[in-house]
């Protein structure tokens, strides 16, 4: 109502001031009506416009225009002044409504660079990949207005879903079928092709690609949707698509800042790709250097106690008061030591290869039952002396694996002695040899203590123990047994349960006698 009343008296005041230029210079009676014409279109609007107008031209025939005080309009002159004044007003109204949508577009365009500055520049300060993600899926939205939105990173074997917004949650089916190549979605057809995809109307999007509306549509309800490329140095690796609620046009404007949003994506994705590629490698140097400290610790402590048994050995044997038996004693206790060194020492050797990657196999063909019958002779006797129960239980036999033997009887060995060390007198350690899948499996079962469950995903690391210190290893022969299985194409796993024992199971690959016997040389 201001703006209709704001018309209204503009009008009245543009009338006395008409009649009082009319009435001393004999002026224009319609020179005052102009502007206010103008203010009342940049101002008020449509509806006051059209009230100021009409007004006025009732206003300047009723007052101005001969006959007075009639609303008739005689003579050419007349009929010309009303017509240039209506022609003015006109080109007056639509004068203002032009530079009123361009002053809408200018703010438009000028809100958008803000919010394009602002995600630029939380781009520019992300570190990592999340970072990246959040801030263009969350700021990008805004800047286009759209109502969801989805980013995806590919090297050109798999795709990644980074982040969804605005999506309800997807399960692993849904991703996956969004990311299919056989889906054929637009996200994925911007990747292939480096071009950003305008799909303007459900329609069009069902047109083009079926199969993609299809496993969008049961989770949104799509009315436009874009997909601009990421790319970086001229490849594309990967894709940001935006989805609207409602159709768009896409303007100049909508797709310059798209595209010029997905050029700081990408150029900030690839960043923060490279932190975290050197991040990665940073914390696998430290823990490459932890792993050197770690076994410079193992070699300065547990290296130092063989050692002083082999010193004090040597000082005692020297006595020419020793007898016999205690000379036999001292030389039998400095051979163990010696053998504990030379165990500590191919164990460490055996870490540094593999985690270098130069340990390499000598793969032979071998029949299941030497390796077994191997291990039964070395450790039944000791198991003896110990008073623990050894089992081997073989049946039905594997034929043959294509194994390196040393290793595998590494393997083996690591499993069983730990197997006896943690086994209790009068307990029971069995090695049983199957076949399973194609595989020989192999499993070493005792009736120890166990373990916690919250020790089994660390079983396996370099140097862990249980209970440190408790002389009975380092930590490094299940770690090396683990690797040697699986640089045999095997697994190795542990089943155990606190209090009723441990199982440490693995698996090589089976092959028949009959296919590979002829070729063993």
């Amino acid at each position: 109502m201001s703006r209709y009343l704001l018309a209204v008296v503009l009008v009245l005041a543009a009338f006395a001031g008409s009649a009082v230029l009319k009435s001393r210079w004999n002026g224009p009676s319609f020179l005052f009506f102009v502007p206010v014409i103008a203010i009342a279109a940049w101002r008020g609007g449509r509806g006051p416009t059209v009230v100021a107008t009409t007004l006025s031209f009732l206003l300047i025939d009723w007052f101005f225009i001969p006959p007075a005080r009639s609303f008739e309009i005689v003579g050419p002159t007349a009929i010309l002044n009303s017509i240039a004044f209506l022609v003015l007003a006109a080109t007056i109204i639509i004068a203002m409504e032009a530079l009123q949508r361009a002053r809408a577009r200018a703010e438009t365009v000028a809100l958008r660079a803000s919010r394009l500055l602002e995600v630029t520049t939380a781009l520019s300060e992300a570190t990592t990949v999340e970072e990246v993600t959040a801030a263009v899926l969350d700021k990008g939205l805004a800047l286009l207005e759209a109502s969801h939105g989805v980013l995806v990173r590919s090297d050109g074997t798999q795709t990644e879903l980074l982040g969804v917004n605005g999506l309800p949650e997807l399960d692993a089916e849904t991703r996956r079928r969004m990311l299919a190549p056989d889906t054929a979605g637009p996200v994925m057809d911007s990747v292939r092709t480096g071009r950003p995809i305008w799909l303007r109307s459900v329609e069009e999007f069902r047109r083009r690609y079926p199969l993609a509306f299809e496993v969008l549509h049961a989770v949104n309800d799509p009315r436009a949707l874009v997909a601009a490329p990421l790319t970086h140095g001229g490849e594309t690796f990967g894709a940001i698509s935006f989805i609207f609620d409602g159709a768009s046009a896409f303007g100049v404007v909508d797709e310059t800042f798209t595209l010029l949003l997905a050029q700081a994506t990408g150029t900030a994705l690839f960043r923060a790709g490279s932190y975290d590629l050197e991040r990665q490698r940073r914390r696998d140097a430290e823990t490459l250097a932890r792993a050197r400290e770690d076994v410079l610790g193992v070699v300065a402590h547990d290296l130092r106690n063989p050692l002083s048994v082999i010193s004090g050995a040597t000082q005692l044997l020297v006595e020419e008061a020793l007898t016999p038996a205690a000379r036999a004693k001292l030389g039998n206790t400095s051979h163990r030591a010696v053998k504990q060194m030379n165990r500590l020492i191919e164990d460490l050797l055996d870490a540094v290869r593999l985690q270098a990657g130069t340990m390499s196999l000598n793969l032979e063909v071998v029949p299941v039952i030497d390796i077994v019958q191997q291990s039964e002779d070395t450790f039944s006797p000791l198991a003896e002396t110990q008073k623990i129960n050894f089992r081997v239980d073989c049946a039905p036999r594997p034929d043959m694996v294509r194994v390196d033997p040393v290793r595998l009887s590494q393997v083996l060995g690591n499993l069983i002695g730990n197997a006896l060390k943690f086994t209790p007198a009068t307990g029971t350690v069995t090695l049983r040899v199957g076949a399973h899948s194609g595989r020989a499996l192999f499993e070493v079962v005792d009736t120890g203590p166990g373990i916690d469950q919250a020790y089994l995903p660390y079983v396996f690391q370099d140097f862990w123990q249980a209970r440190k210190g408790d002389g009975r290893g380092v930590g490094l022969g299940l770690a090396i047994a683990k690797a040697l299985v699986e640089a045999h194409g095997g697994e190795l796993w542990v089943e155990s349960t606190r209090g009723l024992g441990s199982a440490f199971c693995f698996t090589v690959p089976l092959i028949s006698r009959e296919s590979e016997a002829p070729s063993v040389s």
